[in-house]
């Protein structure tokens, strides 16, 4: 069988040469090469690939030449310990290399994972002036400890460090087929929870507890039971029933497996529901400074048909915008005055964008909006 050789670098220069690039195995299925080192310390790995496909390879360090009188020493830390195995999160894996006590700059380090582990970039870097160097790693999408190994170039010390991945919490959908019902004490809907893994798989025979809190007081109804078990497809239903007082009754899913759970709002409407109702929504400042302290007034006013301002009127804020951009409103639930108008209080976060303010009357359950820029 032909074996074909071929080699890679790091840092550039850190190879050397092979007697051959290709040779043909023996009778005991060997091919044999000799390595001769450049003069660059470093890290050089061989590959060594077959005629049908297969491969493997070995890394060689490149040490300083002489050696210095004591071997380096190399430490490795990794913050934070415990990550997510979600395919996203991330750990900084910090090495540091000294000799007898003192840095040592410019030193090569390869970072290796081993076990149930995801990457780490860079693949190497060189050590500061404090003897330092970092590098991140990503979590793999299994649970299970991964170990990072460094090595560095000079001596070929090594250090590792171990990152646990732990199973990311389920994630609760709560999904509702309409978002408002009369307030009349016999109106019904279904209240459906899905509850899937890190992985997006459905999670089966899991225990779902539902409870209610309404604004205002007395404007949630009935659920059909608190604690229900998800199906082979990750999903268990409930029916609510409305009570007979207007406003917003907010339902929470909690799975009991790993605690993640999910919220979902029904807008109790008058009975019947009166047609022709606006909301007018307005931010006076309308371009704040994403400071974390300043403020804007958000005014909402309900308009019946005829144009008149209805009082008495439960009104609900929610915010959604760039991711970041959105600060706090309070608060966050209110009731129409004589004229039909509710003033609530918006403050910046730091970060800048635009963030939608919609406000949600329960009279008939339109809604108005308006938006607020943060700049710097």
């Amino acid at each position: 069988d032909t074996v074909s050789f071929t080699t890679f670098a790091n840092p550039p220069g850190a190879c050397g040469t092979l007697s051959q690039v290709a040779a043909t195995t023996n009778a005991s299925g060997q091919a044999t090469a000799i390595y001769t080192a450049s003069t660059t310390i470093g890290f050089c790995t061989i590959t060594a690939a077959e005629a049908s496909g297969g491969n493997g390879s070995l890394r060689i360090t490149q040490t300083l030449s002489p050696l210095p009188p004591f071997p380096n020493s190399i430490s490795v830390t990794a913050s934070p310990l415990v990550i997510s195995a979600d395919g996203v999160s991330t750990a900084t894996v910090g090495v540091t290399v000294t000799n007898q006590g003192a840095a040592v700059a410019g030193d090569p380090v390869v970072v290796q994972p081993a076990g149930i582990c995801g990457r780490v970039t860079p693949a190497m870097g060189f050590t500061n002036a404090f003897g330092q160097v970092a590098m991140t790693y990503t979590a793999s999408t299994s649970p299970g400890p991964c170990t990072v190994v460094a090595t560095e170039a000079a001596t070929n010390a090594t250090g590792s460090a171990t990152i646990f991945q732990t199973a990311p919490p389920n994630t609760v959908t709560l999904t509702l087929p309409q978002s408002s019902i009369p307030a009349d004490g016999a109106s019904t809907t279904t209240v459906t929870a899905l509850v899937t893994s890190g992985a997006g798989a459905a999670v089966a025979g899991d225990q779902v507890l539902f409870n209610v809190a309404g604004s205002p007081p007395g404007s949630c109804g009935l659920l059909g039971g608190l604690v229900g078990i998800t199906n082979a497809s990750g999903q268990v239903a409930i029916t609510y029933t409305a009570s007979t007082t207007v406003g917003f009754c907010t339902i929470t899913a909690t799975e009991a497996a790993s605690g993640g759970r999910a919220a979902a709002t029904i807008t109790q409407t008058l009975n019947p529901v009166p047609q022709g109702i606006v909301v007018a929504v307005t931010a006076n400042p309308s371009s704040i400074k994403a400071d974390g302290i300043s403020t804007s007034t958000v005014t909402a006013t309900v308009l019946d048909s005829t144009g008149a301002g209805m009082a008495g009127v439960p009104v609900m804020f929610t915010l959604n915008g760039t991711p970041g951009a959105c600060g706090t409103v309070g608060p966050s639930v209110g009731v129409t005055s004589a004229n039909g108008s509710l003033a609530v209080t918006y403050t910046a976060s730091t970060s800048t964008g635009f963030c939608t303010i919609t406000a949600t009357q329960a009279a008939s359950g339109g809604r108005g909006s308006t938006t607020i820029t943060q700049v710097v």
